[in-house]
């Protein structure tokens, strides 16, 4: 489905929702969220921007912190995104919120708090198969929405712990697991939002 068809089926409602968007490294959330705000007209929040703008303003919270020190920054950064979440809420305004710092207990208790048709919360990631057959691929796709300078490529066995590791912190959670598992499998269900329920693509639509 092209993207103008899409827009046209969602674009006549007028709901709102919040969505929260995790996945594993490498596994193309920037992208897919950039994607569903264009098919949808909802605001987008990238944590990686946000955090990298707390470190380097030299904002108290976040001193003494690297880019790497994930759980301290998710600890520090959820009250910020919970209440944003809350405001746009109340607000009736649409924002999908990505990145590996989103907590997985705490954000899936907001969006049962919230309700389904309000909140949603969905994680990217890529079977081992996948993995070990398009190693090479996701190396050369890693810096697609983002510049990684001076980043190595990831090594196999930690991009298979990190998906895996995703993977059962969302399943363990209730959240809505997006697993590419083959080639096609990004258009299926990125591209043309297979797994995403009408109702979602009716609360997100602006």
């Amino acid at each position: 489905m092209q993207d103008q068809s899409l827009r046209s089926v969602v674009s006549s409602f007028f709901f709102q929702m919040i969505l929260f968007l995790q996945g594993a490294s490498h596994a193309g959330k920037t992208t897919f969220a950039k994607h569903l705000a264009r098919l949808t007209g909802a605001s987008v929040m990238s944590l990686d921007l946000l955090k990298m703008g707390l470190i380097k303003s030299g904002n108290t919270d976040f001193s003494g912190l690297t880019p790497e020190d994930d759980a301290a920054i998710a600890e520090r950064l959820w009250p910020i995104v919970r209440e944003m979440a809350l405001v746009a809420d109340e607000n009736g305004q649409s924002l999908i919120v990505e990145g590996v710092s989103l907590p997985f207990v705490e954000a899936g208790v907001l969006v049962r708090k919230l309700g389904e048709g309000r909140a949603a919360a969905f994680a990217v990631v890529f079977s081992e198969k996948y993995i070990r057959n398009h190693y090479e691929l996701i190396c050369q796709k890693a810096s697609a929405s983002e510049r990684r300078v001076h980043q190595d490529p990831p090594a196999l066995a930690d991009l298979l712990s990190d998906h895996a590791s995703i993977r059962s912190d969302a399943i363990n959670n209730g959240w809505t697991l997006l697993e590419i598992d083959t080639s096609d499998a990004w258009e299926r269900k990125i591209d043309r939002l297979q797994d995403f329920s009408a109702e979602i693509l009716k609360a997100l639509a602006a």
